[in-house]
């Protein structure tokens, strides 16, 4: 059966479909007569629609809860001028594509992953390749690590955007080694690979990307520190700098303290690496701004103001649309 999306609902309107959604919120609400009914939100990667269901409400509550997967069956309505559905049945599914409710990476996984470990290989201090191989050589790690966000709202903000975001931020580093002869490749690598580990913890990416408990406590830079020490520690005979130069890294690569950094960069490969998470991050900004802002109405030649970049872009000339050609 092909799935019907939130997007197309509105195409439906009067007739009853059955398809997947994920539960993004339940409420329990009284009807007039103080019987219980069911309201939630669900939602897909194109959107979130509200739910009601007026029967079945014992059997209904027992099995909806936010972050599961349900096939629903229902009649799509207009209510106070918005689409909704109104259902009597849910099953909850255990399979299902985690791309369909949340945005994914233009970029193939599996490929970049890869890359990343051509990455790690290149790193010749034993204690390092020892220190990477036991996040990415480590199957659980390295499979949050490819699902993972890099933000929640700013940059990378999809499935596999940490990913992404660690692979640019790293080659971008190592871009300014070739220049900078005096660099240490090996810290640079392992501190570009590992800066955001943190964020596996910091955030979930179902049913939508958001923070997690330990993300809002403490942030992605104090649980990486600590997932890096502790790993650090199992490894025999770690020198004691060479582990003040990675999780000074992690600590310092949001580059101010304004930033968050608990400290500003005080080596060479802790401050370009911050260059180049600062740049990589902006560089997505821009791009995606020119991508989806509209032009302002004043000619056509800039977006919008974008507030996570506080400034408007320049987009030069806007396309010259060709005349249609009469058909006399």
């Amino acid at each position: 059966m092909k799935k019907i999306f939130v997007s197309d609902l509105q195409n439906f309107v009067g007739q009853h479909v059955e398809s997947e959604f994920a539960v993004l919120k339940k409420t329990v609400r009284r009807k007039r007569d103080g019987a219980p009914y069911l309201e939630i939100v669900l939602k897909d990667v194109t959107g979130e629609i509200s739910a009601i269901a007026f029967d079945n409400f014992n059997a209904l509550n027992q099995k909806i809860a936010p972050g599961k997967v349900l096939r629903i069956k229902g009649l799509v309505e207009k209510f106070n001028e918005r689409i909704r559905l109104k259902f009597r049945e849910a099953v909850e599914q255990q399979q299902f594509d985690i791309t369909d409710y949340v945005p994914k990476t233009p970029r193939d996984i599996d490929q970049m992953f890869d890359e990343l470990l051509r990455l790690a290989d290149r790193v010749t201090e034993p204690h390092l390749k020892d220190l990477l191989m036991m996040f990415f050589g480590d199957p659980e790690f390295s499979e949050k690590f490819k699902l993972a966000p890099a933000a929640k709202k700013y940059h990378h903000n999809y499935i596999g955007g940490l990913l992404e975001h660690t692979l640019n931020m790293t080659k971008f580093a190592l871009g300014a080694s070739n220049i900078h002869p005096r660099v240490n490749r090996d810290i640079l690598i392992t501190g570009g690979l590992l800066h955001d580990i943190g964020k596996i913890k910091e955030f979930v990416w179902f049913p939508k990307i958001d923070y997690s408990d330990e993300g809002r406590l403490f942030g992605h830079i104090v649980l990486g520190f600590k997932m890096a020490e502790e790993k650090i520690r199992l490894i025999d005979g770690f020198p004691e700098v060479l582990a003040m130069h990675i999780l000074h890294i992690i600590v310092s690569h949001h580059g101010q303290l304004e930033w968050g950094s608990p400290a500003v960069p005080m080596t060479l490969e802790a401050q370009i690496l911050h260059f180049a998470d600062n740049a990589d991050a902006k560089i997505w900004m821009f791009d995606r701004a020119i991508e989806e802002h509209p032009r302002d109405e004043y000619g056509g030649r800039w977006t919008q103001y974008h507030k996570g970049l506080s400034r408007f872009i320049f987009l030069g000339e806007p396309e010259e649309t060709k005349e249609e050609e009469l058909p006399f």
